[in-house]
């Protein structure tokens, strides 16, 4: 293989082994939404809602600030991403 090529430098996948504590959690969530939230921490979607706010500000979009919150970015990226919980679940059995 070329190891100029782009992609070629990519570790072969491992799948994480998982503690019956990170499955129960896991399966105790509710929906798509929840699952999302799980691999979007608070402290990184305040640092986006941040940034969102400053460009949005830069950009003369200030009447759009009040709807730059956690929830509704989080909620358009499920969406924009198709998460598939069905799927996530699939794979801890």
């Amino acid at each position: 293989m070329n190891p100029y090529l782009v992609g070629s430098k990519i570790p072969e996948y491992v799948k994480p082994e998982l503690s019956e504590d990170d499955k129960a959690k896991l399966l105790g969530l509710h929906g798509a939404y929840d699952f999302y939230k799980v691999f979007s921490p608070d402290s990184w979607m305040n640092e986006v809602v941040n940034q969102s706010r400053l460009y949005a500000v830069q950009k003369g979009h200030n009447k759009h600030l009040p709807m730059l919150t956690k929830d509704k970015i989080r909620y358009r990226e499920k969406i924009i991403n198709g998460i598939q919980v069905r799927y996530f679940i699939e794979c801890l059995n």
